[in-house]
């Protein structure tokens, strides 16, 4: 994990975060196990691993439905500042974006330090390059374009919010 906090400090960013997104869940520290051993990538904020949610509850009819696997996304050191503002682009740009779960703090066991963790969809094949490499056969000429038209249109309704995505890949 690369961004730390002392207790007092992730006390304040919880109670931000509590008062800024009041729907969001929050899940006490050790509820959510997070498998810190496996990095599934890491991006300009964050680091990614994979994680488990208990008894997860269904948002369409409020039913405990078991465990759920999701992704773990750690706010990298210095992009904790940003968080809030990134949360509200998130919830105003929720059809484009992949759904987020809650958040928790991970409390690394040697040396008690804070760790702010959102929990997210995870993606379990991974991205789209991911795909692309894994596949035994180039993709097909319509399905390149199927996926080239996706990303466009995906962007067209991110920039009508007036956001412009700085680092697609």
């Amino acid at each position: 994990f690369q961004i730390t906090m002392d207790s007092v400090t992730s006390t304040e960013w919880l109670a931000k975060l509590k008062s800024a997104h009041p729907s969001l869940p929050y899940y006490e520290p050790g509820t959510v196990e997070i498998d810190t051993e496996n990095l599934l990538g890491e991006g300009a904020v964050c680091a990614a691993y994979r994680a488990i949610l208990p008894e997860y509850v269904a948002e369409a009819c409020g039913v405990t439905v078991g465990d759920r696997v999701v992704c773990a996304r750690v706010i990298l050191d210095g992009f904790d500042s940003d968080l809030l503002r990134d949360l509200d682009v998130l919830k105003d740009v929720a059809d484009l974006s992949v759904p987020l779960y809650g958040y928790t703090l991970h409390v690394a066991p040697v040396t008690g330090l804070h760790h702010l963790v959102l929990l997210s969809a995870l993606c379990i094949h991974g991205t789209l390059e991911d795909v692309a490499k894994a596949a035994s056969a180039p993709m097909a000429p319509l399905v390149k374009a199927d996926v080239l038209l996706q990303v466009a249109r995906g962007l067209c309704k991110l920039r009508r919010r007036g956001i412009v995505w700085r680092d697609l890949k």
